[in-house]
């Protein structure tokens, strides 16, 4: 394999959605990470949760762009364990794959942008 092949964008994805969604986030070149489902207990979404928190911190670190395809489950615990951290939700999109493309084509030119020498 010659040179970084990743895509440095990430999708927080709704349990509920992420088999559909899954060949759309793939050709647009999304990362993804798996929310918890609905229907899991509160004590488990809470600790998953905080680990996506510090997995998302970790990323917008390293100059990934992180994008929310939620359902609105867990979402107050997710923005919770984000401002923990001193983070907020990422931008919400529409769980179709034009929106998907649209998103990835702004993350790609927010990640060009910023990777340019001063």
């Amino acid at each position: 394999m010659r040179g970084d092949v990743r895509s440095f964008r990430v999708a927080l994805v709704a349990d509920a959605s992420l088999a559909a969604l899954l060949p759309a986030l793939e050709a647009s070149g999304w990362g993804v990470i798996q929310l918890p489902p609905a229907d899991v207990g509160a004590m488990t979404a809470r600790l998953w949760l905080e680990q996506v928190a510090e997995q998302v911190a970790e990323l917008r670190r390293n100059g990934y762009a992180t994008i929310l395809v939620g359902d609105g489950v867990w979402e107050g615990e997710l923005e919770a364990a984000l401002g923990a951290l001193g983070g907020e939700l990422p931008a919400r999109v529409e769980p179709t794959a034009v929106a998907l493309e649209a998103a990835a084509v702004a993350a790609g030119r927010m990640h060009r942008t910023a990777q340019r020498p001063a």
